[in-house]
């Protein structure tokens, strides 16, 4: 339906307009900003639940590898060991008890809080959290040998339960950035994988913040080497490591 009206023009004199009626009107969209969705993907195991991999889609709710913006949850049904063999970056992870996560290559890196409530074991690669006020915790039983630990931007790194690490050629324990920090309370024993003055070469440098149990020595077993507290650098009669060091093994 058209409605016609009068208007005068500039000139005074009167003329005819076509006016739209409401529904004859043209609608006008504005684009909106990109935003994605923070979504949950949940651990399956594959059709049969005994899958391990974490690099395999099939083995995941929705058949797609976790991102950089997914939430993973890792549960307790079957009793599954997730391996991770490349870089895996994604925003959080759980992991329950009765489950383990192994780390053998690559790397695994959140931004957000996240804890690790099975098992974590590591032969290589590196676990790291970044991000300020981003907390991973590990507090089922740690096993790490060859393998990096990393705290960057603000963010903690806690494994309590490491008692005793094997060194690997070039592997790092590191907090770097204000307020970072890794955190190993229990760590009262470095072994260098090769024996004697082999393995990794020992390097202690300072770092932004590492956590000792207070008074704890930290000894070497191969040649007796016990930490020197006062030092921070290893002059080949003690392996010296300092509250507040990182160590290159």
């Amino acid at each position: 339906m058209l409605l016609r009206t009068k208007k005068r023009d500039i000139g005074g004199n009167n003329r005819n307009k076509m006016a739209l009626a409401p529904w004859q009107r043209r609608l006008h969209f504005e684009p909106l900003e990109d935003r994605r969705l923070l979504s949950v993907i949940q651990w399956s195991g594959g059709p049969l639940g005994t899958g391990t991999n974490f690099e395999d889609p099939t083995n995941w709710v929705g058949g797609a590898v976790p991102g950089s913006g997914d939430d993973v949850q890792i549960g307790s049904a079957n009793s599954p060991t997730v391996t991770i063999n490349a870089n895996e970056n994604i925003r959080s992870i759980s992991v329950a008890t009765g489950a383990t996560l192994s780390i053998s290559a690559g790397a695994l890196i959140v931004s957000a809080n996240s804890t690790i409530g099975g098992a974590l074991t590591m032969t290589g690669g590196s676990l790291e959290a970044g991000g300020s006020g981003v907390t991973l915790t590990v507090t089922g039983p740690t096993s790490v040998s060859a393998a990096s630990l990393y705290a960057y931007g603000g963010a903690t790194l806690s494994l309590p339960g490491l008692a005793s690490y094997i060194a690997g050629t070039g592997t790092t324990f590191q907090a770097s950035g204000a307020g970072s920090v890794l955190s190993l309370p229990a760590l009262t024993t470095v072994t260098a994988s090769g024996g004697g003055g082999g393995g990794g070469g020992r390097r202690l440098d300072s770092l932004a913040r590492r956590r000792t149990a207070s008074d704890t020595p930290l000894t070497r077993r191969r040649g007796s080497r016990r930490a020197d507290r006062r030092t921070g650098h290893d002059d080949g009669r003690s392996l010296g490591i300092d509250v507040e060091a990182q160590v290159r093994c």
